[in-house]
């Protein structure tokens, strides 16, 4: 577990705003922004010497850099977005109950 995750954007009206929903221009920034998957969690993940656990570094390697090299600096935007599309909520899997007892007892119900 990276400690990956998904960024969200909605629209004003509501609507999830999916990578694919709109046609690349140069003002594309400015106005639209949809969710990106991250492949790294900006805290890190145990064991936390190893890529792509290291805390702060594998985010900025994995997911900040990326944006910035395709985005910000080449003015691509369309290529960044068609390697990193968002997902849709098909496979979502929500988190299931647990219950805690004694001093640093979790118990899930799905194992984690």
């Amino acid at each position: 577990w990276t400690g990956a995750g998904q960024t969200c954007c909605y629209d004003w009206d509501g609507w999830l705003m999916f990578s694919d929903d709109f046609e690349y221009n140069d003002q594309y920034l400015r106005f639209y922004s949809a969710g990106v998957p991250y492949r790294a969690h900006p805290f890190g993940a145990f064991p936390y010497k190893r890529p792509p656990y290291v805390p702060t570094m594998s985010n900025f390697y994995n997911d900040l850099l990326p944006y910035d090299i395709c985005c910000k600096w080449a003015g691509h935007c369309e290529f960044y977005f068609w390697r990193r599309q968002t997902s849709t909520c098909q496979e979502y899997k929500p988190p299931t109950i647990g219950f805690v007892y004694g001093e640093n007892h979790f118990v899930t119900y799905d194992g984690t």
